[in-house]
C-alpha cells in the first residue's frame, strides 16, 4: 500500500471555521485573507469576557455613585454566577475592526452599569463606568469613574497597589528609571499613534501595559501572537504527516489495512469546543488532545 496525501491544510480549515463563527455572530468577513480573519477572531476574543463564575475583588477606595448601585449590584450577581457580560460592553463591539486601546494596552474593560437591555442587546448606557480587569478566577474592580478615562494611569497604579501579583508578568525587572515620565495626555497622544508606553508606578516600579500592548496597526499584540502560535502549532501537526503519512498513521493505529483509498483527504473540524482532523476518503478521525489519538 502506497499512501499519499491529497489534501492537508489545517490553517485554511481553521480560518474557515472561525470565519463561519464570526458570520454567525453577524460580522462581515467575506473576501478577507485567512490571516486577517484569524487575527480579527482573536482580537474579538480579547474583547469578550468568557462567562464563568468569578470572585469579585474591590480596590481600596472603590466607590460607586448612588444612582448606579442597582446596576452595579446586578452586574456583580452576573459575574458571581458566570453569566454573559456582553450586554455591558461597549457597542463598538459590533465593529470587528474597532481597536479598544484601553483593553489592548492595559487589559482593562469598561462596563456600563445600566439595568435595562435594549433591542440591540446592550444594556442602557451610563456616564460613569466600571473599570475592571478579569482573569480566570477573579474580577478586579478598580473603580467607577467617568466615561473616557481611557488613559488615566491611576487605573494601572490602582491595580498594582491592590493586586500586584495580577500584573507581575508585565513588571520590568532591572529597570530603575526611564528617560521620561509620561502624563496621561502623553499616553493618549501616543496611544492614538499606536505607540505603547512604559508606566512609572511611582515607587521605583515600571511596567509595560498589562494588556499586552498594540501593534502599529492598532491591533492587539496578544491577538496577533495567538494567531502566530496557532498557525505554528498547525504546521507542527502537519509536519510528521507530510514527511511520512504511513509511518504517522502506524504510530496511531496498529493496523491500517482498513484504508481502501490510498489518497488521503484531511479536514480540520470542530465539534463544540473540540477540534478533530477527519479523513474524508476512508472515514477515520484524529482527535487533537494532549496527545494525538485516532479512531475509525
Amino acid at each position: 500500500m502506497s499512501l499519499s496525501i491529497g489534501r492537508l491544510d489545517l490553517f485554511s480549515d481553521w480560518a474557515g471555521i472561525v470565519k463561519s463563527e464570526l458570520e454567525d455572530e453577524g460580522y462581515v468577513v467575506d473576501g478577507l485573507p485567512e490571516q486577517d480573519v484569524s487575527i480579527l477572531y482573536f482580537g474579538l476574543q480579547k474583547k469578550l469576557i468568557k462567562p464563568k463564575p468569578r470572585r469579585i475583588l474591590r480596590s481600596n477606595g472603590f466607590s460607586c455613585p448612588e444612582e448606579l448601585k442597582p446596576g452595579l449590584a446586578s452586574l456583580e450577581e452576573k459575574i458571581i454566577n458566570g453569566e454573559n457580560l456582553r450586554p455591558h460592553l461597549s457597542k463598538k463591539l459590533k465593529n470587528l475592526n474597532d481597536n479598544d486601546g484601553l483593553l489592548f494596552d492595559w487589559g482593562i474593560f469598561h462596563l456600563h452599569l445600566g439595568t435595562v437591555i435594549g433591542s440591540d442587546g446592550f444594556i442602557d448606557r451610563t456616564g460613569p463606568l466600571l473599570y475592571t480587569r478579569f482573569d480566570e478566577a477573579n474580577a478586579y474592580f478598580i473603580n467607577v469613574i467617568d466615561h473616557g478615562s481611557w488613559t488615566t494611569q491611576e487605573l494601572v497604579k490602582t491595580i498594582y497597589r491592590n493586586w500586584p501579583e495580577s500584573i507581575k508578568p508585565y513588571i520590568l525587572t532591572g529597570v530603575t528609571s526611564i528617560s521620561r515620565n509620561f502624563t496621561d495626555k502623553d499616553v493618549k497622544d501616543l496611544r492614538g499613534s499606536q505607540v505603547n508606553t512604559i508606566l512609572d508606578l511611582d515607587n521605583g516600579v515600571f511596567t509595560l501595559g498589562p494588556g499586552g500592548g498594540m501593534t502599529a496597526s492598532g491591533s492587539s499584540a496578544e491577538a496577533i501572537l495567538t494567531h502566530l502560535q496557532t498557525r505554528k502549532w498547525m504546521k507542527r501537526l502537519e509536519k510528521p504527516m507530510k514527511e511520512d503519512i504511513t509511518k504517522f498513521l502506524l504510530s496511531l493505529f496498529t493496523d491500517v489495512s482498513f484504508i481502501r483509498n490510498e489518497v488521503l483527504h484531511f479536514v480540520l473540524k470542530k465539534d463544540n469546543e473540540t477540534f478533530y482532523i477527519d479523513e474524508i476518503n476512508n472515514g477515520f478521525r484524529l482527535a487533537l488532545k494532549n496527545k494525538m489519538a485516532a479512531s475509525v
